[in-house]
């Protein structure tokens, strides 16, 4: 296995979500990150916890709206309620073999589909602002988005690695430096008006007045939490 995947689960279980013991743990995952997986599982049964997963095959989604019928677009399916409404903390896993697998499923029932899922969603954002579940998310890297990126695979994991801070000694360490690091920009931008940048042809003013700043990477390594 590669040494940084073993990294980037220590990040997750250590730093990201806090796994301890009594959590009952979701992953979500597509096969291909099946390395990601079995490190966060063996991880999360350490630390006393009760993980679960929830395989994905990549074609079910485009198959599914392409296939069901309004009957099978409304139903909400038991064990994502459990998940959602239970769950202690969850993780999902972004690992694309198919970028581009969605783009020809009818809108129409895509948006059918997101109003079915409509309470459930606001059961996962009410949980989650409040604390009760904790989430998170990261990019495994794939031949596919190695290919939209317009790099090697091996460039591709560089890069995707690289965001994680997986190449210093110890990342979590590193994370939570960098989240002293925006806590203090957050402090000095906290009486400031404005924000003035400069640079080669750019001269841009823009008002902040009466803007909060949140620290982004409290959590999450990357994904939606930390950028």
């Amino acid at each position: 296995m590669d040494p940084r995947i073993e990294k980037l689960a220590d990040v997750i279980i250590d730093y990201s979500l806090g796994i301890k013991e009594g959590d009952f743990f979701s992953i979500n995952s597509p096969p291909i990150a099946a390395p990601l997986v079995e490190a966060l599982y063996v991880r999360a049964l350490r630390k006393g916890a009760h993980p679960i997963t929830t395989i994905g095959l990549p074609n079910l989604g485009e198959l599914f709206l392409k296939n069901a019928t309004d009957a099978q677009l409304r139903w909400v399916s038991p064990i994502q309620r459990l998940i959602i409404e239970q769950a202690d903390a969850t993780f999902s896993i972004i690992a694309d073999t198919n970028t581009k697998a969605m783009t020809n499923t009818d809108p129409a029932k895509q948006m059918q589909r997101a109003a079915a899922m409509n309470d459930l969603t606001k059961t996962y954002m009410e949980r989650a602002a409040s604390g009760a579940l904790r989430w998170s998310l990261t990019l495994y890297p794939t031949e596919a988005a190695a290919q939209d990126a317009e790099m090697s695979l091996a460039e591709y994991e560089d890069f995707v690695y690289g965001a994680g801070l997986l190449h210093e000694p110890d990342p979590v360490a590193a994370w939570k430096k960098q989240g002293a690091e925006q806590q203090r920009l957050i402090d000095w931008l906290h009486d400031k008006d404005q924000v003035h940048v400069t640079g080669p042809d750019t001269d841009l003013t823009l008002s902040i007045k009466d803007r909060k700043a949140y620290k982004c990477g409290v959590r999450s390594p990357w994904g939606t939490e930390s950028y």
